[in-house]
């Protein structure tokens, strides 16, 4: 195993060594080694590295530009069935200008390269009924093109494990959270229900809160990162207005949402809201946090599960 980039950091340049730096933050196999990945792909296709994207999750995004000079993202996930859905997924949904195009892709491996969204801003709500008609809009084109396609990406993550997985993170009692942990049976309880009256699953992106929707130079939102995975729709639409730190309240964005987009129900997207809130639910992020208390705190258990069991297809 070739050991020099952590064994003589001083002889690497700078742009290598915050590559080291994405794969050791991410938690991704053998970060010594990605560097060199990187530079092999960008030999393959033709690419300049620039620099190294901020955020990502078990994935290394290196900025870059291709023979043409245009502008373009490299991608390197830690997993490489991840990275297989999410390059299909983006292939989709590209076709409706609802993400990034994919121009190369490596097969197993799951690494490809994409289009960079410009000017690429995050679409952070301000607080604004204007806010959900654009996220209404950017959903019907993602399920228009899934639909379009006739196709799903083959053996796509389920919501269930993601979700269940988002809420076991408070499973931990700790005396800050106690009023959250309280909350945790009967979350548990109704996404019970919420899975087994799903009768009509559709390809979610799996993520799809702010920090993942970007604003193209068309003014249109396209979204990045996607977990790929298939699930109530209700969902997908629950998480963005759960994770917002503007000052708007849920329980405005359930209705307009619902009001927007005819492929939502208020009493499951609540019931969802209620779920989510209570998974991610952290005090390092405290608007979003006092928005779950609030909104959580103010539901009744009966009416919301009875809501959301009407509604369901």
């Amino acid at each position: 195993m070739d050991q020099t980039p952590t064994a003589d950091l001083d002889h690497i340049s700078t742009l290598d060594k915050a590559i080291l730096a994405c794969g050791q933050a991410n938690d991704m196999a053998q970060p010594q080694n990605l560097a060199r990945r990187a530079r092999a792909y960008a030999d393959r296709w033709g690419l300049i590295l620039d620099d190294v994207a901020s955020g990502g999750q078990q994935s290394c995004c290196i900025y870059a530009r291709d023979h043409a000079g245009q502008e373009v993202v490299l991608k390197i996930p830690g997993n490489p069935r991840a990275g297989r859905l999410e390059h299909a997924a983006l292939s989709l949904w590209s076709t409706a200008n609802a993400s990034p195009q994919v121009l190369e892709r490596a097969g197993a491996s799951g690494v490809y390269v994409a289009s960079r969204v410009r000017p690429g801003d995050e679409a952070t709500p301000t607080g604004s009924p204007a806010d959900s008609e654009a996220f209404c809009d950017l959903l019907e084109r993602m399920v228009r093109a899934t639909q379009d396609s006739g196709r799903l990406p083959m053996h796509p993550f389920d919501l269930t494990d993601i979700t269940r997985s988002r809420i076991e993170t408070n499973l931990i009692f700790r005396p800050d959270y106690a009023w959250v942990f309280s909350h945790i049976p009967f979350a548990e309880s109704l996404f019970r229900m919420l899975i087994e009256t799903t009768v009509h699953p559709r390809l979610l992106h799996g993520d799809l809160q702010p920090k993942n929707i970007l604003v193209a130079d068309t003014g249109l939102w396209q979204t990045i990162d996607p977990l790929t995975c298939t699930g109530d729709i209700n969902a997908e639409a629950a998480l963005w207005a759960v994770c917002q730190k503007d000052g708007s309240l849920i329980e405005d964005r359930i209705r307009q949402l619902s009001a927007h987009c005819s492929m939502l129900h208020e009493g499951r997207l609540r019931a969802w809201c209620f779920v989510l809130g209570v998974a991610e639910y952290r005090l390092y992020r405290p608007l979003i946090a006092q928005r779950i208390e609030a909104f959580v705190r103010s539901q009744d258990a009966g009416r919301l599960r009875a809501d959301a069991y009407a509604a369901a297809p």
